[in-house]
């Protein structure tokens, strides 16, 4: 295999997290090969000091009311993030969250893995709670493709008993792939995606 290819690193950040900030900024920019661009994505109305990101770029969400929740907030930042990667000439976005603590070498790892396996998606799973791995998207890389087939957006769906349940957005984002494998297989030569504990991170919120 060549040289590996140019990269961004994508992030959603709430307020909620701003106590694992510095930890996961310093992850971030250990980060080898360096991506060409470290985009952040805020609430316009954080309250987050923005001297902090020295090195990233920073994109605003818009405000959203108070009824809003915060799985909506980190879907519609998710959804900036994602059409700014279409929009530029990069080809693969590592997704990392800011409550995740990562190996220098991952982008080498799970691109490594895209390659061999032949998918749009690469998941690394993650501690999700005390004693379960998640397969989310709070850790992993997308190629282009991956982004301009599926969007994330939180599902609604109605109980029996008239209880509003929600459909997380990385659920609505992964079905495309994990559903239209053998169509994506198809039409591109790749299939959907894989998950696995490709390297060993760490989850603040649950591990710290």
């Amino acid at each position: 295999m060549g040289g590996l290819p140019e990269y961004i690193t994508l992030t959603p950040i709430g307020d909620h997290k701003e106590k694992y900030l510095m930890d996961f900024l310093g992850s971030l920019r250990s980060l080898d090969p360096p991506p060409v661009e470290r985009v952040v994505c805020l609430d316009l109305d954080t309250s987050l000091p923005l001297e902090i990101f020295t090195e990233e770029k920073i994109l605003f969400s818009p405000a959203i009311d108070a009824q809003r929740t915060s799985l909506e907030r980190i879907c519609y930042a998710r959804e900036i993030l994602r059409n700014y990667f279409l929009k530029t000439k990069v080809d693969y976005a590592l997704w990392i969250d800011s409550d995740i603590l990562v190996p220098p070498e991952i982008f080498k790892v799970l691109y490594e893995v895209m390659e061999k396996k032949k998918v749009w998606i690469v998941v690394n799973k993650y501690l999700g709670s005390p004693t379960n791995y998640w397969c989310g998207s709070a850790c992993m890389l997308t190629h282009r493709q991956a982004c301009m087939a599926s969007r994330f957006w939180v599902g609604e769906i109605l109980t029996p008993e008239g209880e509003i349940k929600h459909l997380s957005e990385d659920f609505i984002f992964f079905s495309i792939f994990d559903q239209g494998g053998p169509f994506l297989k198809l039409w591109t030569g790749r299939s959907g995606r894989v998950c696995d504990q490709f390297v060993t991170v760490k989850h603040l919120r649950v591990e710290k």
